[in-house]
């Protein structure tokens, strides 16, 4: 229960997905299709191209946005309303998923972890706590 906050800040305009992956049955790919948000074990936003897109089982829209270098971007598990939240310089980018709403995912008491998917030249910073 509670609630679990980090911040990354962005250093580059390359393809980063940022987001949460189940502590059990998450396996990374090597391709962006496959990568982070493109299974049933992993969770993720993707600002480098507009609209931002957030990923679960693939990608979908997810708002009019694009995050330049730089940018701070929030991510917030609710694991009471078992909900996750994307933040963009302060802004909610709103509700990205709910448990509810992702039948075929993991079972979010199971645990859920930070993960990120750089590709080449990517780079961030990341903040816990």
């Amino acid at each position: 229960t509670g609630k679990v906050y980090f911040t990354v800040t962005t250093r580059s305009s390359s393809v980063t997905h940022i987001g949460w992956v189940s502590a059990s049955g998450f396996i990374p790919a090597a391709s962006i299709k496959n990568g982070l948000g493109g299974d049933a074990e992993s969770f993720a936003i993707d600002g480098s191209s507009t609209p931002g897109r957030k990923r679960h089982r693939g990608p979908m829209e997810y708002g009019e946005w694009k995050w330049r270098v730089k940018d701070e971007i929030g991510c917030l598990l609710d694991m009471d309303a078992k909900a996750m939240t994307f933040y963009r310089k302060g802004e909610t980018l709103g509700e990205a998923f709910a448990e509810a709403s992702c039948p075929e995912g993991p079972k979010w008491d199971r645990g859920l972890q930070p993960a990120f998917y750089l590709t080449e030249n990517a780079h961030i910073d990341v903040k816990f706590g």
